[in-house]
Parts: structure tokens; sequence; C-alpha cells
């Protein structure tokens, strides 16, 4: 990278860069994280092989039916409310599965972290 092309770049510019990245590398081993652990959440509840598969399964669902919406949202309301809005449903999620007291519920906190994933990964790009 020629020495012009760096001056191009603010140092706002790089501050947000930074941020953003730091943001996403810790949601991502929050997510890296969580879900291994989510199959142990749902045996001690008393979980089968069936129902572990539907728990982990519910992960994937919204993010299926919604990365469409989500990017058409985004483009009509930008990138910085969503990705936090996104950040918000991965917090949420995970307190959820850390307090579930059955299936349902950590089936619900998975789906809200997989929502919460497929948001902060489009909004971000």
């Amino acid at each position: 990278m020629s020495a012009g092309r760096a001056a191009a770049y603010s140092v706002s510019d790089l501050r947000a860069f930074r941020i953003q990245m730091a943001v996403a590398f810790l949601s991502t081993v929050a997510i890296a994280g969580t879900r291994p652990t989510t199959t142990y959440r749902a045996l001690a509840l008393g979980a089968g092989n069936f129902e572990v598969g539907l728990v982990q399964s519910a992960f994937s669902v919204l993010p299926a039916l919604t990365a469409v919406a989500i990017g058409r949202w985004i483009d009509r309301h930008g990138e910085g409310r969503t990705y936090f809005g996104g950040l918000l449903a991965l917090s949420l999620g995970g307190v959820l599965s850390a307090l579930a007291g059955n299936l349902l519920m950590l089936g619900i906190a998975q789906a809200i972290v997989g929502f919460g994933t497929i948001t902060t990964l489009v909004s971000g790009q």
C-alpha cells in the first residue's frame, strides 16, 4: 500500500475498524464457546440424542428464515443499529441458555443466538 493511500484513512476510520474487529472477534469466541456447551446443558436437562439434535438445530432455523429480510432491513436502516441489535440478541440468548430450566427454553435461547449471529454477520459485512 502506498503512503498516499494510507493517508486517505482517518484516525476515526481506523478506530471504528479496530472496534468492529474486536467485537467480531469476541462475538465469534462467544458463539464458538457456547455452541458445544449447549449439548452438555441439554444432556443435563435429560435430553436424548433426538432432543439434543433439535436443540442444536434451533440455532439455524431463524437465520435460514430471516437472512434475506435482515439484509433488506440493513439496506433501509443501516448496519450500525442492526449490528448492535444482533449483539444484544447474542447476549440475551447466552443468558437464556445459562438460565434455561427445560429443553424448550434452551431451544428458544439457541434460536435467539442464531438470530443474533446472522444479524451480526450480515450487518458486519
